[in-house]
C-alpha cells in the first residue's frame, strides 16, 4: 500500500500576481519566487518519494471560510472577485474538501501535480 502526501498553499503563491498597485513589481518578483519553490517542491518530492508515496498539492483561490473573519466579507470585494472568475462565484470549504478527497482517494495515478481550486480565476489573471 502506498502513502500520499498532500500540500496546501494559496493559489496566489503560484500566480505571481501583485496584491495591489502599491506593491508593484516587487510583489510580482516575490510571489514568483514562491511559485518556483512550491511547484518544484511538489514535483521534486514526487520524484524522490515515488513510487511509495504520491505527492500532490491543492492551491485554493478565493474561498469563503466559515466564521466570516476574512477579507472576503466585504460585498464589493466579493463582487469584484466573482466578476473576474470564469465560474462567477466564490469557492467554499466543500470545494477544497472535494479536491483533497479526489487527490487522496480517486487519483492513484496522479503525482507531482498542483490542483488549483479557484473557479478558473488563475486562467484570467
Amino acid at each position: 500500500m502506498s502513502a500520499t502526501l498532500l500540500l496546501v498553499f494559496a493559489v496566489l503563491a503560484i500566480l505571481g500576481v501583485p496584491l495591489s498597485v502599491s506593491l508593484g513589481l516587487a510583489t510580482v518578483g516575490a510571489l514568483w519566487w514562491f511559485d518556483l519553490p512550491l511547484s518544484m517542491l511538489t514535483q521534486s518530492m514526487a520524484q524522490e518519494l515515488g513510487p511509495e508515496v504520491r505527492v500532490n498539492a491543492v492551491a485554493p483561490g478565493a474561498i469563503l471560510w466559515p466564521g466570516g473573519d476574512s477579507t472576503l466579507d466585504d460585498e464589493a470585494t466579493q463582487a469584484d472577485i466573482m466578476r473576474r472568475t470564469p465560474l462567477g462565484k466564490l469557492g467554499n470549504v466543500e470545494d477544497i474538501a472535494g479536491a483533497v478527497g479526489f487527490l487522496l482517494d480517486e487519483a492513484p495515478y496522479v503525482s507531482g501535480q498542483v490542483l488549483r481550486v479557484d473557479g478558473g480565476r488563475s486562467t484570467s489573471i
